[in-house]
């Protein structure tokens, strides 16, 4: 078989997957509480006389974008992923084939959703502890918590196959 072969690609155990957005998370919660622990004891920084927080406002800026590309970037390649596995199956690949992609594809969309919520979740850490911003702080625990939301369950991911099984039928060619 070659590379290319959808049966050369094993399937990664699913709990894998939950230990990548478990790591994800904690990452996230250890500088967080590192920033919260040695920032009183850092060299207090210089008066911001009334300016912004600009670290912040670009954290904050850079987690809405991030966002905004989590739901368009990992539907783009769910989509592209759909289709690719629809024209395999109108070329007769056995069902068996078809599942291991799409536990494939699940396991993509999960860790490309999960990425655009960490970084800037870990920029707002950084934001936080340079600047000192309780803002920076708040929104980064949101982002923390948002990306807690994503950790995959058995049952999640059947329901979600389930629905991209019923969009390949959309997408096979006629």
């Amino acid at each position: 078989m070659s590379d290319s072969d959808p049966q050369s690609k094993p399937v990664p155990p699913f709990q894998a997957l939950q230990i990548i957005v478990v790591a994800m998370v904690l990452g996230v919660i250890i500088l967080l509480v590192v920033a919260a622990v040695a920032g009183p004891t850092l060299k207090p920084l210089p008066e911001q006389d009334g300016r912004a927080p600009v670290v912040t406002y670009v954290a904050i800026a850079a987690a809405i974008s991030a966002l905004f590309a989590r739901a368009f970037v990992s539907n783009l390649v769910v989509t592209a992923g759909r289709r690719k596995i629809a024209q395999r199956l109108a070329e007769a690949s056995p069902d068996a084939i078809v599942d291991g992609e799409l536990y494939r594809l699940f396991y993509t969309k999960t860790v490309i959703r999960c990425s655009l919520i960490e970084g800037p979740a870990l920029f707002l850490g950084v934001a936080y502890l340079v600047e000192r911003n309780h803002l920076a702080l708040g929104v980064s625990i949101a982002m923390v918590l948002f990306l807690a939301l994503h950790f995959p369950t058995r049952s999640g991911m059947a329901g979600w196959t389930d629905d991209q099984r019923r969009r390949m039928e959309l997408d096979r060619p006629a």
